[in-house]
């Protein structure tokens, strides 16, 4: 890490484990970027490297991009009627032999996804099933009140005809 970090910069917790660094640094120690421990040194060595390694990718697109921006342009210049196919037919072909990394990262993604929305549907479809489940039961209950008061019916029906005199 650069010495000339900001003061609002400089890490006051390692990143994995949390303990706390630079706590008591003077204005000319070195800054820490962990607590010291092999795990968290680690680490930081993975993140940093990570973000050394996208960085390049990104300068390595930008520069390959502006490439092709002028090599298209050179063609499409060259030869105003057929240039601008010429020009599509090269993009297609680098698109086409894209990095089998960017591939299987885009499969990946598509599959956290899949995932996630799969996680969804269950836990929606458990809670419909919990719904239907409690009106099984208020339905259920229903019926039993309604076979209840048909049974009282009945009975009372069968007093009253009991009751009458035959005519």
């Amino acid at each position: 890490m650069s010495q000339s970090m900001r003061q609002e910069e400089i890490p006051t917790a390692c990143p994995r484990c949390g303990k706390p660094i630079n706590q008591n640094r003077s204005s000319w120690g070195r800054i820490q970027t962990s607590c010291g421990e092999d795990g968290c040194r680690q680490y930081v060595y993975r993140i940093n490297k990570a973000k050394r390694i996208d960085k390049e990718r990104q300068d390595a697109v930008t520069a390959l991009s502006q490439a092709i921006l002028h090599a298209t342009d050179v063609l499409m210049q060259m030869d105003r009627e057929h240039g601008h196919l010429q020009a599509q037919q090269i993009v297609e072909a680098i698109e086409w032999k894209r990095c089998k990394h960017d591939k299987i990262t885009i499969l990946e993604e598509n599959a956290v996804a899949a995932r996630r929305r799969a996680e969804k549907a269950e836990e929606h479809n458990q809670h419909l099933e919990a719904l239907y489940k409690q009106r099984i039961q208020e339905l259920e209950e229903e019926v039993r009140i309604y076979q209840s008061l048909e049974s009282t019916i009945h009975s009372i029906g069968l007093r009253q005809l009991e009751q009458q005199p035959e005519a």
